[in-house]
């Protein structure tokens, strides 16, 4: 009878301290939520990712440089879809040009009706993120892949850079941000989808080293309102 009572107050004393507080215990199954939930929406934006892909890896200078574009094009999908590295929410309109390229256009709601049409799209390019790819290269013939639906890649160029500080994204890593400066003292911020990149920061600090970089480019609708009158 007497070990027995001694066995339960050592397992009442065990549970006692061992249980965390309430307040502990919310605020872990909050962070744990919010990690899972990240995790969750960045599997859904590679499926997408892989279902919008672009026949191109990369776009032409020549696209670049052009102040606007009028092509005719395919609507293929109108759908929600997870932009990332912003994780951003919203509808994007996929189309498929005659020349072959598939576009995505953002903040698309409403032109669910028009899929499968033929239309005539007007858009420009802009440049969005800039990429580090590699480090202490010349070269580099892997394919970059980028996380952003309506992106696309320019050519890789190398550039002479000094890291200066890593942002460490609390979440997303291909969200992280790369402080560089250049040889005359300009600093610029970069993005990287190779997330070992990072790992060689202290040497990546001593000195100048090539870095390959990619430019991303992404479409701007510009007749949005000759479009909005084919739903009437």
């Amino acid at each position: 009878m007497k070990n027995s009572i001694i066995h339960l107050l050592l397992v009442v004393l065990f549970v006692s301290c061992g249980k965390p507080s309430g307040k502990k215990e919310h605020a872990i199954k909050t962070d744990t939520l919010k990690v899972v939930s990240k995790t969750k929406a960045i599997e859904k934006e590679q499926v997408v990712v892989e279902e919008l892909k672009s026949e191109k890896d990369t776009i032409s200078i020549d696209k670049v440089n052009a102040t606007s574009i009028s092509i005719k094009a395919t609507i293929l999908s109108v759908k929600e879809a997870l932009i990332m590295p912003s994780d951003y929410l919203t509808t994007a309109m996929t189309v498929k040009t005659v020349e072959n390229d598939t576009l995505v256009f953002l903040d698309m709601g409403g032109f669910e009706k028009l899929v499968n049409q033929d239309i005539s799209i007007k858009y420009k390019l802009k440049i969005g993120e800039k990429l580090l790819v590699c480090f202490d290269c010349t070269t580099f013939s892997e394919k970059v892949m980028t996380h952003d639906i309506t992106s696309f890649l320019s050519e890789v160029k190398f550039k002479k850079l000094r890291f200066k500080k890593y942002i460490q994204d609390e979440y997303i890593d291909i969200a992280s941000t790369y402080v560089m400066s250049k040889e005359d003292g300009e600093v610029s911020k970069f993005l990287s989808n190779n997330n070992e990149l990072v790992s060689d920061s202290i040497k990546m600090a001593s000195s100048f080293f090539n870095y390959g970089v990619v430019t991303t480019f992404y479409p701007e609708l510009e007749n949005r309102q000759e479009l909005e009158e084919l739903l009437k």
